[in-house]
C-alpha cells in the first residue's frame, strides 16, 4: 500500500521542477498539489482500512465456519454413541436402562445445535453486510443450515425412540417381576410338594421297613437271663426249669439285632455245642443248622413260615 504515496510524491516533485512560474501561480500550483496529495493519501488510508476490514471479516467468517463444522462433527459422534448405547445391550459394560449419562448427552447436543443456529445467523448477517456473496459463502452457509436442521430432526427421532424404548423396558421389567414372582411361587409349591413327597416316601420306607423287620438275639441261657431277655419257670431245680421269653421285649429292643427278613437268609450263631433252642419255637422244616469251620449258622429255608413271629431268641451252648 506504499505505492500510491510514492506516486503522489513523484508527481509533486516533477511538477515543481518542470519550469519556473510566477510566484502567485506557483503558489496556486503548490496548494493544488497539496490538496491532491491529501486526497490521494486519504484514498490510500480508506483502501487500507477497507482491506483490513475485509481481512478481519473473512477471518471472522472462517472462524465461525470452523466452529460450526467442528460442532456438527461432535454432534454426529455423540448421536452415534447414543444410538449404540440405546440399541446394543452391554456395550462397555453399560445398558440403556442403566446409563445415566444419556440425559446429559441430549443436553450437550441440543446446546451444540442452538449454538450452531446462532453462529449461522451471524454468518448470514456478516456475509450480507460485507458483501461477500461472490466467494461461495452463501452456498456453504445453506449447506450448514441444512446439516444442522437434519441433525435436529435426527435428535428428535432419537429422543422419541428412546422414550419408546424406556416404556418397553419399564413394561418388560414389570413383566419380569411378575414372572419372577410366579417362578418363586412355583418353586415354593414345588418345594412344598417335594417336602410332602419326601415325607410320604420316608413314611412309606419306615412302614415298609417295619413291615419286613425281624429281630434276633443269640446267647447262652445265663447271658440271655442276665439281660432280661428270658425268664425261667417250672420248679426249684435249675435243670428242670424251662426258659421263656420275657414279657417286656419292647423295652429290650436295643438288645436285639434288627434285620430285613426279605434279605436275611442266615443268622450267625458263633461256636456252639449241639443244636440251639429257638424261642418261640419254629417248624423244623423252616430252617436248618449248618456248621462252617469253628462256627455254626442258622439257615432260613422258609422265610414266610420262619418269620411268622418277628422275634427270635436262640439259646446256645458254648
Amino acid at each position: 500500500m506504499s505505492l500510491p504515496r510514492a506516486v503522489v510524491t513523484f508527481a509533486f516533485l516533477w511538477s515543481a521542477a518542470g519550469c519556473f512560474k510566477e510566484p502567485a501561480e506557483l503558489h496556486q500550483q503548490v496548494e493544488r498539489l497539496k490538496r491532491e496529495k491529501a486526497v490521494a493519501e486519504a484514498s490510500v488510508h480508506r483502501l487500507e482500512a477497507e482491506s483490513k476490514a475485509k481481512d478481519e471479516s473473512l477471518a471472522s467468517v472462517t472462524g465461525l465456519l470452523n466452529e460450526v463444522g467442528d460442532r456438527l462433527e461432535n454432534i454426529q459422534h455423540e448421536q452415534h454413541d447414543l444410538v449404540v448405547l440405546t440399541t446394543t445391550p452391554g456395550v462397555e459394560g453399560k445398558t440403556f436402562v442403566k446409563n445415566k449419562d444419556i440425559p446429559q448427552a441430549f443436553a450437550r447436543i441440543e446446546g451444540h445445535l442452538a449454538k450452531n443456529k446462532e453462529q449461522i445467523s451471524q454468518l448470514e448477517v456478516l456475509v450480507t453486510a460485507k458483501k461477500m456473496e461472490g466467494q461461495g459463502l452463501k452456498e456453504i452457509i445453506e449447506r450448514l443450515k441444512k446439516q444442522n436442521g437434519g441433525l435436529e430432526s435426527q435428535l428428535k427421532t432419537l429422543r422419541s425412540s428412546i422414550a419408546s424404548l424406556s416404556k418397553d423396558v419399564k413394561r418388560l421389567k414389570t413383566e419380569v417381576v411378575k414372572l419372577e414372582e410366579k417362578v418363586t411361587e412355583k418353586e415354593k409349591e414345588t418345594d412344598e410338594q417335594g417336602a410332602l413327597l419326601a415325607e410320604q416316601a420316608e413314611k412309606l420306607r419306615e412302614s415298609e421297613a417295619e413291615r419286613w423287620a425281624g429281630f434276633y438275639i443269640v446267647g447262652t441261657r445265663k447271658e440271655l437271663r442276665d439281660k432280661g431277655v428270658t425268664t425261667e419257670s417250672g420248679g426249684l431245680l435249675r435243670w428242670v426249669r424251662k426258659p421263656q421269653i420275657s414279657g417286656h421285649l419292647s423295652e429290650l429292643a436295643d438288645q436285639f439285632v434288627r434285620i430285613d427278613i426279605r434279605l436275611t437268609q442266615e443268622i450267625p450263631l458263633g461256636p456252639v455245642k449241639g443244636s440251639p433252642e429257638l424261642l418261640p419255637a419254629r417248624l423244623t422244616t423252616s430252617y436248618a443248622i449248618e456248621r462252617r469251620g469253628d462256627g455254626a449258622y442258622l439257615l432260613v429255608l422258609d422265610s414266610s413260615e420262619f418269620w411268622r413271629l418277628r422275634y427270635l431268641v436262640a439259646l446256645v451252648k458254648r
